[in-house]
C-alpha cells in the first residue's frame, strides 16, 4: 500500500509534477494533531461527569459531513451523544487540512477520547457509509474538489455523480431489527467488563467455526484503537473494538477476541443464530449496513 507520506515524498522529488501548493507530511501530522487536540477539549467540556470514553464517527463527501458519537459511562452502559455544533466545526476543519486529493483527503474518521487525556483519530479514504444515502450531488461535489486539486477521483466517486443511488431498503416495515451481541457478563464499579467464572467455553473445532463466522462479517466501525485483555491485564491493550454486523446482529471485535483467545462463547441467542445459518455468514447490503449503522449510533 502507497502511504500518503510516500505520496508525498515522490511528489516532492518530482520536479516535472505540476501539483498544488500543499502541506508536506509532517506539516499535516503536526496540524492535524492540533486540531484533534481542540477536539478534546471541546467534547470534555461537554461531556457528563461519569464518562470514561467517547467514540465519534465522522463521515465526509463533497459539502455533507456528518457525526455520531457514543459515550461510554463508568458503569459500563453505553449512550448516543449529540455533538456540538463547535464539535462538527473542528471535524470539517479536520476535513479542510485534507482538501488537496489523493494526497491527505480522508472521507471519514474515527476519533477516540479518553478521559484521562489520551485521544487519537484514524483517517478512512474508502467510500463513507451514512445513514441515509448520498445524493448524485454529493458526489459530484467530491468530484469538483478533486478536479480543482488537479487529480481524478477514485472510481466510486465517480460511479455516484454519474447516476441516482437507488435507496434499496425497500419494504413497508422500516429498518430491520438488529440486534447489538453483548461482549461481557457484567461490568464493574471502574466500567470495566467481567466474565462469570461459569462462563461457558466451546472445544477447538466449534471456535473455528464461530471464528469464520465472526471475522466475516462486514465492518460498520474500525479503529486502530484497542482495549485491554480484561481476563489478562498484564498483556495490555490488545484486545481490538471494531465493530461488525450480519444485517441482523451487531458485534464488536471483542467478542470475536475472547472467542479466538479463551473459547468464551456469544451469548446463546447470538450463538444460535449463527448456527442457524451454519456458520456462514451473509453479505449485507449497504442500505442494511446504513440501518445497523443507524442502531449503532443512532443522531
Amino acid at each position: 500500500m502507497i502511504t500518503d507520506e510516500a505520496r508525498s515524498s515522490a511528489m516532492r522529488d518530482d520536479p516535472s509534477q505540476d501539483a498544488p501548493q500543499r502541506l508536506d507530511a509532517f506539516d499535516l501530522v503536526e496540524s492535524r494533531q492540533a486540531v484533534l487536540g481542540r477536539i478534546a477539549d471541546v467534547l470534555a467540556a461537554t461531556l457528563p461527569s461519569d464518562w470514561s470514553t467517547v467514540m465519534v464517527r465522522c463521515s465526509a463527501l463533497g459539502d455533507r459531513l456528518e457525526g455520531r458519537a457514543r459515550v461510554v459511562h463508568l458503569d459500563g452502559a453505553m449512550r448516543p451523544w449529540r455533538l456540538t455544533d463547535d464539535a462538527m466545526r473542528l471535524f470539517r476543519e479536520l476535513r479542510e487540512l485534507g482538501d488537496v486529493p489523493p494526497l491527505v483527503s480522508w472521507f471519514s474518521v474515527d476519533y477516540r477520547l479518553w478521559a484521562d487525556g489520551r485521544f487519537e483519530g484514524t483517517f478512512g479514504h474508502d467510500e463513507p457509509v451514512f445513514p441515509e444515502p448520498s445524493s448524485p450531488e454529493d458526489y459530484r461535489r467530491e468530484v469538483e474538489i478533486f478536479k480543482e486539486a488537479g487529480f481524478p477521483a477514485p472510481g466510486w466517486v465517480g460511479a455516484g455523480a454519474g447516476a441516482d443511488r437507488a435507496d434499496d431498503e425497500g419494504g413497508a416495515d422500516g429498518d430491520p431489527a438488529i440486534r447489538i451481541a453483548k461482549v461481557f457478563d457484567g461490568a464493574d464499579a471502574t466500567g470495566t467488563g467481567y466474565f462469570d467464572a461459569e462462563h461457558p467455553t466451546v472445544d477447538p473445532d466449534a471456535r473455528e467455526q464461530l471464528l469464520r463466522y465472526l471475522d466475516a462479517g462486514s465492518a460498520l466501525l474500525v479503529t486502530t484503537a484497542r482495549d485491554d485483555d480484561v481476563r489478562n491485564p498484564g498483556l495490555g491493550a490488545v484486545v481490538p473494538i471494531d465493530f461488525r454486523t450480519d444485517g441482523t446482529w451487531i458485534w464488536n471485535d471483542a467478542l470475536t477476541y475472547y472467542v479466538r483467545t479463551y473459547g468464551l462463547v456469544p451469548e446463546p441467542e447470538f450463538g444460535a443464530h449463527m448456527a442457524g445459518l451454519g456458520f456462514v455468514c451473509p453479505e449485507v447490503s449497504d442500505a442494511v449496513q446504513r440501518a445497523a449503522l443507524k442502531i449503532l449510533m443512532p443522531s
